[in-house]
């Protein structure tokens, strides 16, 4: 797949797309030895939501906005953990600056089997000392393939992922122990159209509410870093912030 996302130019869709202006009302701390965006809701419950993020890390504020939207409309705490451990893509990249940065050479310094362990000790710190009680997880992008993983064992209740990368299709998506929400851009090269058909039949048969859900119109990237002036893409992206909130809050 690496192989893949280069000869289709990951840059062209990690150049894409636009920063967010707006103030984050979270903190960030340490946790099992990550810097952690935490912003907590007094209802939560110890109902937890971590967040894996694509390759521009935990201090995005796009993805620190939509943590604090999760937390306040899903009613949980959001955790979003720097599992690149400070080697976040460099947000000039959005701004249509030249940067040196090369994504196959950033993904070698970043492989699966050094990832997922910090995945796995974040999770179980978070709930072993951070009463915690429930816990759904997001991978976005970059995250989704940790996220779907983490989902195939019990150390977390709920998965959700939006225009994930780096999946065995259907393999990884037949493994998953837990129910699953994804949200799917309508055009991804890296989620081709067989992949999110795959999804959708594997996930329906589920029978526990599982779904992939295609937003018209959106493209790689969106959830994340749409653009708010293309109102079309911004509304499916809201709407998909939405129907995440709500996922987890009638599943967790």
């Amino acid at each position: 797949l690496l192989r893949a996302m280069s000869a289709a130019d990951p840059h062209a869709c990690c150049k894409s797309g636009h920063e967010h202006e707006g103030q984050t009302k979270g903190n960030v701390v340490e946790i099992a030895g990550l810097k952690t965006y935490v912003i907590k809701h007094a209802d939560s419950h110890g109902k937890a939501f971590v967040y894996l993020t694509d390759i521009f890390g935990y201090d995005f504020v796009n993805a620190q906005l939509i943590a604090d939207t999760i937390s306040e409309k899903a009613r949980v705490d959001v955790y979003i953990p720097d599992i690149i451990e400070g080697d976040a893509a460099p947000l000039g990249m959005l701004r249509g600056e030249q940067t040196d940065f090369d994504f196959m050479v950033w993904a070698t310094k970043h492989p699966k089997d050094h990832v997922y362990p910090l995945v796995e000790k974040f999770i179980k710190e978070i709930r072993n000392k951070h009463n915690v009680t429930k816990i759904a997880v997001l991978g976005v992008c970059w995250g989704a393939w940790a996220a779907v993983k983490i989902g195939s064992t019990d150390l977390v209740d709920l998965v959700v992922t939006a225009h994930p990368s780096l999946l065995d299709v259907p393999a990884d998506i037949e493994a998953l122990r837990k129910p699953a929400f994804f949200a799917c851009a309508e055009t991804d090269f890296l989620f081709s159209d067989e992949h999110r058909k795959a999804a959708q039949d594997i996930l329906a048969k589920r029978g526990d509410g599982s779904e992939a859900r295609v937003y018209p119109g959106t493209t790689h990237g969106f959830l994340v870093r749409f653009d708010p002036k293309d109102l079309k893409v911004a509304e499916q992206a809201v709407h998909a912030h939405q129907d995440i909130s709500q996922f987890v809050a009638s599943k967790l």
